[in-house]
């Protein structure tokens, strides 16, 4: 009934590609690993350009926040109810506190910006790692990085705009109940408000995971690609949650973790984290579309080569009126000359989404066995 429900809603199409897909050799995991040791300078350098764009979002959470705390303790005296200290009343904690979380709301909101960048400039990356995955040479990553950006970049400024308030708007959710905890005055609608603004995250992060994979593989409307997301994701709901985990794995360890672990998260962040998760994403992103959009659309294609035979049987029988002469045979052997020419050639990431493809893959081929 599920898989019904998808056939009959889900929006289908020819992907970017202007050549025949290859066959992959081995299963998706490992076909994954094979790409990313085959491309690691290519993946490193795109993970160089968005650790640059994350800066503003680290520099926000490691500084802001300590900076208001700290404005909001000094002077203050916490001692006076022990007996010792300064003469005077002791600072109400309660209050303190309360005032710390009032501060974390402005954190937010100057976050919000930053976050907005970054998902922003992933529209490169998810680019690059398309191409990766389609086995497009990729000679110059730099330059090809801001070449996918600028073909996707009005899809994903709308994108990153509703991503950002999402995140904004649970954030706020989350400061807002635990200063009501603070004080001693949640109650069941707080505790309500920030675990329905959880559970709307988490789902739109996981749709985010083939979302935006599919902006880069697809030339769908927003709304059709948006769709196309949210039916996928409830078709695959299991591999959607295992694929999401090592970046919310990430978000506790830098936020619960000790400053140790923090950077040891920034390091391997820093060495390759972005390039990793985007290809991880992409890779996933591409075995689903595989197996329902590609596969929908082949199939259609299919069923309607064998019905031209069925129609030219039919006009088979009546009379042909007399045409002028032409020179069509003479245009379409030229045609097919020049598409054999152009098709000796090797697609190179100069090509607008790969022209052609000569089915010759950077990577060695281990095992026949599929997913």
């Amino acid at each position: 009934m599920k898989a019904t429900f998808v056939r009959d809603h889900l929006v289908i199409d020819k992907d970017r590609r202007l050549f025949k897909p290859a066959e992959i050799p081995v299963g998706r995991i490992r076909y994954m690993t094979m790409l990313y040791s085959t491309n690691r300078s290519i993946l490193m350098w795109s993970n160089l350009i968005m650790v640059l764009f994350v800066l503003p979002l680290v520099a926000a959470m490691i500084f802001l926040v300590p900076y208001f705390r700290n404005t909001i303790l000094t002077g203050q005296n916490f001692l006076s109810t022990f007996g010792i200290g300064y003469p005077g009343v002791g600072a109400d904690i309660v209050a303190v506190k309360t005032a710390i979380c009032a501060k974390y709301y402005l954190v937010a909101l100057i976050a919000t910006p930053c976050v907005y960048l970054l998902i922003l400039m992933s529209g490169g990356l998810f680019y690059i790692c398309r191409n990766v995955d389609w086995r497009v040479p990729i000679e110059k990553p730099f330059k090809s990085f801001f070449k996918g950006f600028a073909k996707i970049a009005k899809q994903f400024s709308i994108v990153a705009a509703i991503l950002s308030l999402i995140v904004l708007g649970v954030a706020c959710a989350v400061i807002w109940n635990y200063s009501l905890i603070i004080s001693g005055s949640a109650n069941f609608g707080s505790w309500l408000v920030m675990i329905l603004s959880l559970v709307i995250g988490y789902f739109v992060y996981l749709v985010s995971i083939l979302w935006l994979p599919m902006i880069a593989a697809y030339r769908f409307s927003l709304f059709v690609s948006f769709k196309n997301a949210v039916l996928l994701t409830l078709y695959y709901p299991v591999l959607s949650i295992i694929i999401s985990l090592p970046l919310l794995a990430v978000v506790a360890l830098l936020a619960f973790g000790s400053t140790f672990i923090a950077a040891l998260v920034y390091m391997v962040i820093l060495m390759f984290g972005f390039g990793y998760l985007g290809l991880m994403w992409t890779v996933y992103a591409h075995y689903v579309f595989d197996n329902t959009i590609n596969a929908m659309y082949t199939a259609q294609g299919k069923a309607a080569t064998q019905a031209k035979p069925d129609a030219a049987k039919q006009k088979s029988g009546k009379k042909q009126k007399n045409k002028p002469a032409n020179n069509y045979s003479a245009q379409y052997k030229k045609k097919h000359r020049e598409q054999a020419s152009n098709a000796s050639k090797p697609a190179t990431d100069s090509d607008d989404d790969g022209v052609v493809h000569t089915d010759s893959a950077d990577i060695s081929v281990v095992s026949s066995k599929k997913k």
